[in-house]
């Protein structure tokens, strides 16, 4: 069987070209989002490892979460008092201590862009260290940072930036202020040059008090024990001197939590990538699945002769699985080497986006190659097993006849499960439209799951009316050519619904999210512009580190034309137990601007400890006014509360869906009693323009004030809730693109089929040649038929895609009301799209087609 099947492989490897290629696609994109994750996480657990290896303890705030990516950079702890600095010097077994200042900031080039991103890899002012047991920095060039405008960058922020020592430039603290520096020296941070991934402003301790922190505090404190002490008894005393003024964790604990944190970041995206890529490998292996299963009809003969000098059916089938064995092996290696290209490429950008420190090389390991030679094996074969088993199963009399490729058991025990599949579907979806929550989203998902099985199974049931209904547009305009590609397109429903089937299942997932997504960046643009009034709002382009400064608040306020000027603050939270929002804002802006109703209560004379809630919060969680609750937040960890006011209405913050934290409103001053000092500052300013003036004259009035800070924008209210809608769009577009591999894997399953086809009806356009009909003739016969493929696949993928859309939607908006967004453009052009790639993908078959010989074609068996 060895023999045979090499043989077999090396006769027939043409035919499977375009199969492989279509699994080595997906294999590729498997493969490289491996090795680029390792190579991120190998990065990250170097520099990370640096950052903190000369640190034996460490204290820090006593509130805050470590659980979330900035929480572990340490940007979301309370602070320490820096008297605690003077109290550990002299503790028994500790050599050092210094205090660190590392905040949030942003980094301007001198056209006024950022250097970094609002999210990873983050953006800190640190205190430039004065200690030489914890400075792990070294000059690249300069000097370090003595006086207050003075500043050292790390290698790869002044690279970013533009910047060489002598060069001014402007940081923005987290509070909005700007402020200018001079690049004093340039330096690198261990030996893989970077501190903790990010890029690092270092400025004098004192200056990065002042300037991004408070006076007198710390962001931490780092400690070096002395050598050979014990550093479990360093540590008792350390805590017993920090007492209630700090929490002590051991430098190797700060550093893991840091790193582990970071690479669970990581490593959901590594998910959220494999997902489209197992997704594009479904599609690829339907795609071989189909190959082979035209190819076994194909060759009947063959494996008839083979059956009939002595060959069992279990010989037939071993020779079939080695051959497809072979196939996935090939695919594997294809997708091994294209991986690798890949993660090379990724590799440049990533180390120019600073996710990967510039010394480190792509990680790869062999069990990362062996995973995804196995996979390309397993799949393979796991493809070929159904058309095996059936080429196994015939009688050598019976492959001698010219039959029907697919038995009546096939045919009924595919129906069967594709029914069974298409109730099972209907059931899921109707329990998850009645549920609520994660049992909600969960039995959504895999009921859309199921009607994609069952789509794909009962796809020859309903295929040839979907195709003989959009052919018949083609054959009234394309003539004998038209016709005859209709009834091509429907001759063999099996087939050509095998193959529209992987293209319905691409084009559906497209299509879904497209309606899923729109839905929610349509709530957020009618939550936002159907909740304010009229007016200009001014925000920060660095995201949730950019903040507007409050003398831009009190020059607005000033402006003639301005009725009001609001300004709202956040920060995440507990009220017993319950994650909240909180936000900060003078209360009369809850009925004055926002325009919601106090149903219980008063705004009126508030205790300082006084929050307000929301009615649908205050229902769910038994909250009353007078009810005595307890808050915790990062500055001031635990504190007793009291419900002061209820109020109802629809608040333009937070999520658009029925998952939406609940919003706890609290006067500014209580407020940032709870918050560290980065997180007193206003997010949103509103301004609201006087009746008696003009709108324009007072946008470009405001326009005027806020243009002296470069990150702050104006909007019109529209054009804020289109910016708050952005993050949903930008995610469309991600997903779309990552879905269309699935979408080009099936394409080449078009290319694919009208190949193969094109081998068994040979005789038949020798036959149309000799009649008459021209080459051009024949090549529009194959493009027409692929066009019918793509326009019913796509229309069908997009019609299910905008039902598995609503669906989402629905179940995601909960009890919030939120209105199904259908983008027909973008559904357009998706379907478009697919069938232009159809046309373009028969290209090859349809000149093929057009150049055979007509004689032979003719003689052709």
């Amino acid at each position: 069987m060895w023999l045979v099947a090499k043989r077999s492989l090396i006769a027939h490897l043409p035919r499977y070209g375009l199969a492989i290629a279509g699994v080595a696609l997906a294999l590729s994109f498997v493969c490289a989002t491996n090795v680029i994750a390792a190579t991120v996480d190998h990065s990250t657990e170097l520099t990370f490892g640096e950052s903190h290896e000369r640190i034996d303890l460490v204290v820090q705030g006593r509130f805050g979460s470590s659980s979330s990516l900035q929480g572990a950079l340490g940007q979301q702890r309370s602070t320490v008092d820096a008297s605690l600095v003077d109290d550990l010097e002299g503790v028994a077994g500790v050599r050092a201590v210094e205090g660190v200042v590392q905040e949030p900031v942003t980094i301007l080039r001198s056209d006024g862009s950022s250097v970094g991103s609002s999210a990873f890899p983050p953006t800190f002012a640190m205190s430039w260290p004065t200690v030489d047991e914890l400075n792990g920095w070294s000059l690249v060039a300069g000097s370090p940072p003595r006086d207050t405008a003075d500043v050292v960058l790390d290698s790869r922020t002044a690279e970013r930036a533009g910047a060489t020592v002598g060069d001014g430039i402007v940081i923005v603290g987290a509070d909005g202020v700007s402020h200018d520096f001079e690049v004093v020296g340039i330096a690198a941070f261990g030996e893989s040059g970077s501190f903790s991934a990010a890029y690092v402003a270092l400025v004098a301790p004192t200056a990065a008090q002042e300037l991004f922190l408070r006076p007198g505090e710390f962001s931490w404190i780092a400690v070096v024990a002395e050598p050979g002490t014990d550093r479990g008894d360093v540590r008792e005393s350390v805590a017993e001197a920090a007492k209630s003024r700090g929490k002590v964790i051991a430098g190797e604990a700060f550093a893991w939590r840091a790193r582990s944190t970071v690479g669970e970041y990581l490593d959901l995206l590594r998910r959220f990538l494999l997902s489209f890529a197992y997704l594009a490998l479904l599609v690829g292996v339907y795609t071989a699945f189909n190959t082979f299963s035209i190819l076994y009809t194909q060759r009947r003969r063959e494996i008839a002769l083979l059956r009939a000098i002595g060959a069992t059916r279990r010989q037939v089938l071993g020779f079939v699985l080695i051959e497809a064995t072979a196939i996935g092996l090939i695919a594997a290696g294809l997708g091994v080497g294209g991986g690798m290209i890949v993660a090379s490429a990724a590799r440049s950008e990533l180390v120019s986006r600073g996710y990967i420190a510039p010394g480190v090389d792509l990680q790869v390991t062999a069990s990362t190659l062996i995973a995804v030679v196995l996979l390309g094996a397993m799949v393979t074969v796991l493809a070929a097993v159904g058309p095996a088993r059936r080429a196994s199963r015939t009688a050598p009399i019976e492959s001698l006849r010219e039959s029907a490729n697919v038995t009546v058991t096939d045919a009924k025990a595919r129906v069967a499960f594709g029914v069974a599949a298409a109730a099972w579907s209907a059931y899921q979806v109707t329990m998850a439209l009645q549920a609520t929550g994660d049992e909600s989203l969960s039995r959504a998902i895999g009921g859309l799951a199921s009607a994609l099985i069952a789509m794909a199974l009962l796809a020859p049931l309903y295929w040839r009316v979907a195709a003989a209904a959009v052919g018949g547009m083609l054959a009234r305009g394309g003539g004998e050519a038209g016709r005859l590609a209709v009834a091509n397109s429907v001759r063999n429903p099996v087939r050509t619904g095998r193959v529209g089937a992987s293209l319905i299942v691409g084009v559906a997932l497209v299509s879904m999210f497209s309606v899923m997504i729109s839905s929610i960046a349509g709530a957020t643009r009618t939550r936002v512009a159907g909740t304010l009034p009229a007016g200009l709002v001014v925000t920060s382009t660095a995201g949730s580190q950019g903040a507007v400064p409050d003398d831009v608040e009190h020059e607005l306020t000033n402006l003639s034309g301005v009725a009001s000027v609001d300004g709202f603050r956040f920060t995440g939270g507990e009220l017993n137990n319950v994650a909240i929002r909180g936000v900060g804002l003078d209360l009369t802006a809850l009925v004055d601007l926002l325009a919601l109703r106090v149903v219980d209560g008063s705004l009126d004379d508030l205790d300082a400890d006084a929050v307000v809630v929301e009615a649908d919060a205050a229902a769910q969680h038994g909250w009353h006014v007078g009810s005595e609750v307890r808050g915790e937040f990062i500055q001031s960890g635990y504190v007793n509360m009291e419900i002061g006011a209820i109020v109802d209405g629809t608040a333009p913050f937070g999520s658009a869906t029925g998952t939406a934290i609940p919003n706890v409103f609290m006067a500014k001053p209580t407020f940032d009693a709870q918050v560290q000092p980065s997180a007193q500052a206003d997010s949103i300013v509103f301004v609201r323009i006087a009746t008696s003036a003009s709108t324009a004259e007072e946008h470009e009035a405001v326009d005027d004030v806020v243009g002296e800070y470069p990150l702050l924008r104006v909007d019109t209210l529209d054009g804020f809730a289109q910016h708050q809608a952005e993050a949903a769009d930008a995610f469309l577009d991600v997903v779309t693109t990552l879905l269309l591999m699935a979408v080009v894997i099936a394409l080449l399953g078009v290319a694919n089929t009208l190949v193969l086809a094109l081998h068994e009806r040979i005789s038949e356009i020798g036959m149309l040649r000799a009649v008459g009909m021209q080459r051009r003739e024949v090549a529009a016969m194959i493009l027409y038929e692929a066009v019918t493929i793509g326009a019913v696949g796509a229309g069908i993928g997009a019609v299910a895609g905008i039902g598995f859309g609503w669906v989402l939607t629905t179940v995601t908006a909960g009890a919030t009301p939120m209105s199904v967004v259908i983008p027909w453009t973008r559904l357009a052009l998706i379907v478009v799209g697919a069938i232009a790639g159809s046309s373009i993908v028969s290209a090859i078959p349809a000149l093929r087609a057009s150049r055979l010989n007509v004689l032979l074609a003719v003689a052709a068996d």
